[in-house]
This record gives C-alpha cells, structure tokens and sequence, in this order.
C-alpha cells in the first residue's frame, strides 16, 4: 500500500527498508506447525478459493503472491479509467 502514497517518492533505497517488508518466514511451515492449512492462490483463482475456504469452515490461510510493481500500474491504470469517465459525464 506504501507504494500508493507521496512518501514512495523518497529514494528507493530509504523506501524500500523504511517501508517494504520482505517475508523471510515460510507461511506454509507455521500454518502447518499451528495445523492451519494454507494455500498459495493465484489471483484468477482467488474468488474460487475462497468460495471453497468459507465452504470447508474453521481457520485457513489463503496465501496470494503479488508483483508490486504490476499491482501499481493496474492500480493507476484502473484509477485514470476512472477519472476519464468521470470527466466525460461531469458538467
């Protein structure tokens, strides 16, 4: 979400350790170790998989992997969309 905000104009470096948190732990193996299943989620896969989590009850872990930097030019993409809609119905 840090990428969205002013602050993610800051040197890339300082940005990154101030405020990107790389996982080092493996999600799966404390899922297993606590008897949670977990699964990694493909994002067109992802409504199914919940379908299916909330079908099967009791706590589980849906893990979803996300490219930053493609999640920020849909994102900004999707929201220019928005304002060139916005612009075309607005007086």
């Amino acid at each position: 979400i840090f990428d969205h905000l002013p602050l993610a104009q800051a040197p890339r470096a300082r940005f990154e350790r101030l405020f990107i948190t790389p996982q080092a732990a493996d999600l799966p193996a404390l899922c297993a170790g606590a008897g949670v299943p977990c699964a990694t989620v493909p994002a067109p896969e992802l409504p199914a998989a919940v379908a299916q989590a909330f079908a099967a009850g009791g706590p589980q872990v849906l893990r979803l992997v996300v490219d930053r930097a493609d999640d920020l030019a849909r994102r900004r993409s999707a929201w220019a969309a928005v304002a060139r809609a916005t612009a075309e119905v607005t007086p």
